[in-house]
């Protein structure tokens, strides 16, 4: 019953037995509803996912949520709280016994310290069966603006979240969090007594059926209507910005803050897309577009200009509304014969309405057409909300002409254009223009580029390793599965992609037995299927994952060591017969050790065992201590090589630096990688391009990347779906045949070319100096190959991983040319 009826039945109540005036009829009424009785109290629940963050979870998490004692202090590393990492949502069930009338729920979380940030919705359900459930209320929003007490992520605070909306019945009761970050926590859960009558009241709500596709739906709900914000309020910004300057009269800026306003309204009304391929590419509807539109009049009042294409920088971060004429870059590139450069120009559409654009290649009667492949650069949003231009969508080229692209006025289109050296029969400088038409076939716009194609081959093979823990030898791996893996396979062989790397269950399925001749059976067929599809890698990775133990036989017993040693020396036989070197094959024992001590442990006495019996086999590890001084010397001399996360080497570049140089005069090879996320908000230039010239720099030989098919359960077309930080470079949909490069696979693409150019001019420098007649032009060459790659390494801003730093991101493609002109003075 609701307060406002308790209100009128007092009033007009006549002849009751009970005489109360109406405040204090609406005061009993108030009080049958929030009573204090906690219904949940010793309750069982279950709990799904089960709990994974390891500083709090223990056997109690099944009963700590209802045994009424609240955590304080250090929130998440008590006992008593409840925890999951990396876990969009969580869903709490709990039973009360029979149905009970409800009044109102809280639970306590905390957050603001660590990553770790509230939930961005709570949503309670109810269910008289089990079965069917209904929601009956969303806390989190109702809390938020209720409470005088900001949520603040930035702020550690550990709160009491209650809703008082529910009003219901239910035998089991759901609690589902829903966070946008990292982690979610909670503690003490309770469910209050409600007044009798509810039990005889229908349920109020909306059944769920499937609370994942709810979840899908109200997750994505709310960040679209952020992207509509953020939009709105950066094109208010703008507008001021404009009007300070005197650039708007006063009748268009009221226009425009007005049409602004009524556009929000419409986009806050929409519902939210049903479509379960939504894509987040801008625009994502009519109303979204009109927003842009305003914004291309603001272009056309600051710049003058209806449409323009200009060159910009192919790694630099913008946002949807940059423009800035002034700033036009140069639209040129050097290569060699055998190579894939790429450059970027930008169309700004500043009309009243989207144009379908044509983009012709006039080739100035040159035959460069086969050279030249387009695609556009789209806009997409990621899960933080921050817009990227990253994925490369191939535009058909049908003689000179392409297919359309659809430009948006206000909001900038990206086309990326790839010249593949392979396809210049004679070197030379070569000028082409890029035209710009209408569907009318009316000129646009046109963009002047060039090329140089230097009178030198590129190996056919590249020398650095490149890979990124694909797992191909077992679908689906990730993203990856059968039905895209043919597409997958291609663009990162396009990419030099040379070094795959096979799972546990490539190696690890054996089979111990009682036959004294053959006491370890081992099971071939995958290894054989993963040589196939990668028959053209230059070395093969293995991740072993191995534990304390091989079969029933633990580790450090003499049993161990001969199992394993056989079990070794069996696969070593296997890959020579199949015309394998086993000097080619890498063993990840024990995947970054240093995270416990057993890790170690057991990496020491497998990579003894294996040793023992298959020393051609290297044991290469990946070792996680960001100061490398405090690794166990037991790490580094059972490994053969030593591969650090290069994002751990630039926040510590004086212990890392001095350590590993030592490592390789003891015989170490030295190998990166990087795993680092999210991906699209990583810079394809500092944390992708310029891993392959800190290889160079240091002398190390492979460059990985975590993981090339890793989309974290999602499109990467729609990143408001993923379950966590995802780390493909490419744009992977697992129920679409086609995959796309990115930017970021684009940049580890040309870093494989950047360090063979270096390696190149290095392997001259050391002919050359033995020759009287080019000593000298050699020790210059090795001046301007250290110092630039120096310049490079060092330039501001460079040991920062995020796209949003500023640096310079062409002085690569700069101290490449200039080691192009000391190699062909050496050759």
């Amino acid at each position: 019953m609701k307060k406002g009826l308790c209100f009128l039945l007092a009033l007009f109540a006549i002849g009751s037995v009970c005489p109360l005036t109406a405040c204090e009829k609406e005061k009993k009424c108030e009080e049958e509803f929030f009573s204090t009785v906690n219904l949940a109290a010793g309750k069982k629940y279950t709990l799904s996912p089960a709990p994974t963050y390891q500083y709090c979870t223990d056997p109690d998490d099944k009963i700590q949520l209802t045994d009424g004692k609240t955590t304080d202090q250090h929130f998440w590393t008590q006992k008593g709280t409840v925890g999951w990492a990396h876990c969009p949502m969580v869903l709490i069930t709990i039973d009360l016994g029979k149905v009970e009338p409800i009044s109102h729920l809280s639970f306590t979380s905390a957050a603001g310290r660590a990553g770790v940030t509230w939930p961005y919705a709570a949503v309670v359900l109810v269910s008289e069966d089990g079965k069917k459930f209904f929601q009956t209320d969303e806390i989190m929003k109702s809390e938020v603006e209720r409470s005088a007490i900001p949520f603040d992520n930035e702020k550690y605070a550990i709160r009491k979240i209650t809703s008082k909306n529910l009003r219901t019945k239910g035998r089991f009761v759901q609690l589902a969090l829903f966070t946008f970050g990292p982690f979610i926590f909670t503690d003490e859960i309770e469910i209050f007594r409600g007044p009798e009558s509810l039990l005889q009241e229908p349920i109020q709500g909306t059944p769920i059926e499937s609370i994942k596709e709810y979840g899908d739906k109200l997750r994505t709900g709310i960040l679209i209507h952020k992207r509509y914000e953020s939009d709105v309020r950066d094109l208010n910004e703008k507008l001021i910005t404009l009007s300070r300057k005197g650039k708007l009269d006063e009748l268009l800026k009221n226009l425009l803050f007005k049409t602004t306003e009524t556009t929000r309204n419409k986009l806050r009304n929409r519902p939210v897309p049903e479509d379960p391929s939504f894509k987040t590419i801008f625009p994502y509807n009519e109303d979204h577009a009109r927003l842009f539109a305003l914004h291309g009049l603001l272009w056309n009042q600051e710049y003058g200009f209806t449409f323009k294409a200009e060159a910009v920088n192919r790694w630099e971060k913008y946002s949807p509304f940059d423009v800035d004429p002034g700033k036009s870059v140069p639209s040129s590139v050097d290569l060699i014969k055998g190579e894939k450069r790429s450059i970027a120009v930008n169309l700004y559409n500043a009309m009243e309405e989207p144009v379908d654009v044509f983009a012709e290649v006039d080739n100035k009667g040159k035959n460069i057409l086969p050279a030249i492949s387009l695609f556009h650069v789209p806009w997409t949003d990621t899960l933080q909300s921050v817009p990227v231009q990253a994925a490369l969508v191939p535009v058909k080229l049908d003689g000179a002409k392409s297919d359309s692209i659809t430009v948006y006025p206000g909001l900038a289109a990206q086309i990326w254009i790839t010249i593949d050296g392979s396809r210049i029969s004679e070197p030379g400088n070569y000028d082409f223009t890029l035209l710009f038409k209408n569907k009318e076939g009316e000129k646009i716009a046109e963009k002047n580029a060039s090329f140089k194609l230097w009178p030198i081959d590129f190996p056919k093979k590249t020398s650095l390793f490149i890979g990124g823990w694909d797992y191909t030898n077992s679908l689906p791996a990730y993203s990856v599965n059968e039905k895209n893996l043919h597409s997958f396979l291609r663009i990162c062989r396009e990419n030099h992609v040379n070094a795959p790397w096979g799972n546990p269950r490539i190696m690890m399925q054996y089979k111990l037995t009682d036959n004294k001749n053959t006491p370890v059976e081992i099971d071939t067929k995958s290894m054989e299927n993963w040589l196939k599809l990668w028959s053209d890698a230059k070395e093969y990775f293995i991740f072993l994952s191995a534990g304390g133990s091989f079969g029933k036989h633990k580790v450090n017993t003499p049993e161990f060591e001969d199992s394993v040693g056989k079990w070794a020396a069996l696969w070593r036989d296997w890959f020579k017969k199949k015309g394998v070197d086993p000097h080619r094959i890498h063993l990840l024992v024990v995947d970054e050790p240093g995270l416990s001590h057993a890790s170690i442990d057991n990496l020491v006495a497998w990579g003894k065992a294996i040793k023992k019996t298959a020393p051609e086999f290297h044991i290469w590890e990946d070792p996680i201590f960001s100061n490398p001084t405090k690794m166990p010397e037991s790490v580094l001399s059972i490994s053969d090589v030593l591969c650090p996360n290069r994002p751990q080497w630039l926040a510590n570049p004086k212990e890392f630096t001095k350590y590993y140089p030592e490592a390789q005069k003891s015989g170490k090879t030295l190998h990166f990688y990087s795993c680092s996320g999210p991906v699209r908000l990583l810079d394809p230039y500092n944390y992708f391009l310029l891993q392959a010239w800190h290889c160079f720099q240091i002398g190390a030989k492979a460059s990985f990347f975590w993981a090339l098919g890793d989309g974290a359960d999602a499109s990467s077309w729609n990143e408001y779906l993923l379950s966590r930080n995802g780390f493909t470079p490419m744009f992977i949909d697992p129920n679409d045949s086609q995959v796309f490069s990115a930017k970021q696979l684009a940049a580890i693409g040309e870093s494989a070319q950047d360090y063979e150019i270096l390696s190149m001019l290095a392997g001259e420098i050391e002919k050359s100096s033995s020759d009287p007649k080019k000593k000298d032009a050699a020790e210059k060459a090795k001046k301007v190959l250290k110092e630039g790659v120096d310049r490079v390494l060092s330039s501001p801003g460079t040991d920062k991983i995020e796209w949003k730093t500023v640096t310079d991101r062409s002085l690569a493609d700069q101290v490449r040319k200039e080691v192009l002109e000391q190699l062909l003075l050496l050759k």
